[in-house]
C-alpha cells in the first residue's frame, strides 16, 4: 500500500495501523525521512523530535506532544492532529491539507510554504504564528489568529466565523471568497459579510 496523497510506498496493508513503542526512542533518535504513514501515534512524546520530510499522511497523533518538533517538509496530509501541542513546531513547507487540527495548540509555529487547503482549525490556537500558508477552504471557526504573520496567505473560501484576529498582519493576504461573521478584525472591528 502507498499514501494515496504522495505515493510513498508503506509496509503497511490496507486498515492496518502502526503501533510505535516511543519507548525504546532516545534523545538522539532521528525519524526524518521516516515512512509513518497511519501510524497510531495517539498521546506520544514526540517534543523536540526530527521529523523532517517524514510520511505522517492518515497518521492518528491526536493529543500528541509535538512541542518544537521538527516537520520541515513533512506529508500530515490528512493525519489526525486533535488537540495536539505543535507551539514552537517548524511546519514550514509540511502538508496538512485535510488534516483534523480541531483544539490544536500551533502557538508561535511556523507555518510558512505549508498547505492547509481543507484542513480543519477549529478552536485551534494559532497566536503569533508564521502564516504565509495556503489556507483554502480551511474551517477557521473560532480560531484565535491573534498578532499572526498572515502576509500573503491563501484563504480563499475560508471560513473565518467568530475567529480572533487581533492586531494580526493581512498584508497582501487573499480573502477572496472567505466568509465573515462576528469576525474580530486587526484592529478589533468585528466584520460579518
Amino acid at each position: 500500500m502507498s499514501c494515496p496523497h504522495c505515493g510513498t510506498p508503506s509496509s503497511l496493508t490496507t486498515g492496518e495501523t502502526r503501533r510505535i513503542n516511543w519507548l525504546e526512542l532516545t534523545d538522539e533518535s532521528n525519524l526524518a525521512g521516516e515512512n509513518l504513514e497511519g501510524a497510531n501515534l495517539t498521546r506520544a512524546d514526540l517534543s523536540g523530535e526530527e521529523l523532517t520530510e517524514a510520511v505522517l499522511c492518515n497518521a492518528d497523533l491526536s493529543q500528541a506532544n509535538l512541542y518544537r518538533a521538527k516537520l520541515t517538509g513533512a506529508d500530515l496530509s490528512n493525519a489526525n492532529l486533535t488537540g495536539a501541542d505543535l507551539t514552537d513546531a517548524n511546519l514550514a513547507g509540511a502538508n496538512l491539507s485535510g488534516a483534523n487540527l480541531q483544539n490544536t495548540n500551533l502557538d508561535s509555529a511556523n507555518l510558512n510554504g505549508a498547505n492547509l487547503s481543507l484542513a480543519n482549525l477549529y478552536r485551534s490556537c494559532l497566536a503569533t504564528t508564521q502564516l504565509t500558508a495556503d489556507l483554502s477552504f480551511t474551517n477557521l471557526h473560532y480560531a484565535d489568529l491573534s498578532k499572526a504573520n498572515l502576509t500573503g496567505a491563501k484563504l480563499n473560501r475560508a471560513d473565518l466565523t467568530r475567529a480572533q484576529l487581533l492586531g494580526a498582519n493581512l498584508t497582501d493576504a487573499d480573502f477572496t471568497r472567505a466568509r465573515f461573521c462576528e469576525t474580530a478584525m486587526p484592529d478589533g472591528d468585528i466584520r460579518t459579510d
